[in-house]
């Protein structure tokens, strides 16, 4: 029996074992070889959609702030700025997607978006 099926019983247990020790990718996943901007957003809840209320943040402040929640803005990484020549924390995010609730959204450009209560 061994001699008919082995080849089939090993190949099976190659694949299993393949499967089970691999990773699902991350849910958002950065392109390294593009740029990508940090904000944090600094009005009051329903002003989310003003560009000019988000704050350019370095990647450590970014990973810093303790957004985990749903309600209201917090932090937007994009890959989208209206200026990018300029230095940093000069630059402007182009545009910010809200909800019904004025929540900030993900987009193509808006790569990872993060609020808080």
């Amino acid at each position: 029996m061994l001699q008919k099926y082995g080849i089939g019983i090993i190949a099976i247990i190659l694949a299993v074992s393949a499967v089970a020790f691999t990773t699902p990718p991350p849910a958002h996943r950065f392109n390294p070889k593009t740029l990508t901007y940090y904000f944090e957003f600094t009005g009051a809840h329903h002003d989310e959609p003003d560009v000019s209320q988000w704050q350019e943040i370095s990647l450590s402040s970014y990973n810093a702030l303790p957004c985990n929640a749903t309600s209201q803005g917090c932090k937007i990484a994009t890959t989208a700025v209206s200026n990018p020549t300029a230095s940093f924390p000069d630059r402007e995010i182009s545009s910010v997607t809200v909800n019904s609730n004025d929540v900030p959204q993900q987009t193509m450009d808006n790569v990872d978006v993060a609020n808080k209560p």
